[in-house]
């Protein structure tokens, strides 16, 4: 698989470099809403709902909200639209958050990180009701032929601190992330960076 094989260099390289003290500018938090400040409006033939919002910088959010879960697809201010992303399905229904943490260095976004809500209900799955929280890390370009997609999903309902894991992750792995590998599954297995670089042969 691509994804342990193919970034076995870059991840540790990443790795190793931001061992060494700091020397950048320091990263801050910026957020945005998913509100009535954006525009909604109802897709043809489909019982989807399109809802675009402003976001930091020159970004913006589309999101295709359906009965059963949701995509966001990420828009810079040249028009470079990425492709429609989202978590791998985990129950029937599912949602993002209506809050957008963004990672931002100099003024200029490089990462988001975004919740996303899996739910199916007692009723529907014949047991106990079913539900799960995975965040969704996701490295930004502007002005790249694509300017987004997912670095890695974070099991928010397995780890502990798993903001701080995924701010770390958008932190470290965002900026020089190869788009053609697969993201990585944080989970109970593979709690931390640590041993995410363990697991990729850096130790």
């Amino acid at each position: 698989m691509r994804q342990w094989a193919g970034s076995l260099v870059l991840v540790a390289g990443m790795l190793a470099g931001l061992a060494m003290p700091a020397v950048a500018q320091p990263v801050t938090t910026v957020y945005s809403r998913i509100d009535d400040q954006c525009i909604e409006r109802g897709l043809p033939d489909a019982p989807v709902v399109e809802i675009i919002c402003q976001a930091p910088g020159d970004w913006s959010l589309i999101l295709h909200v359906s009965d059963h879960g949701a995509s966001i697809t990420y828009l810079d201010g040249q028009g470079h639209r990425s492709s429609p992303l989202s978590p791998p399905a985990r129950a029937l229904f599912g949602s993002f958050h209506t809050v957008v943490e963004w990672r931002e260095q100099v003024g200029s976004v490089f990462a988001s990180i975004h919740r996303y809500h899996h739910e199916t209900p007692a009723e529907m799955s014949g047991g106990p009701g079913e539900a799960w929280q995975t965040l969704m890390v996701t490295a930004l370009r502007s002005g790249d032929s694509v300017p987004a997609c997912v670095v890695a999903f974070i099991d928010a309902s397995a780890i502990r601190d798993a903001n701080q894991l995924a701010r770390d992750v958008a932190d470290r792995l965002a900026p020089g992330w190869d788009c053609a590998l697969d993201p990585v599954w944080f989970d109970a297995d593979l709690p931390s960076l640590n041993a995410y670089g363990a697991r990729m042969g850096h130790h």
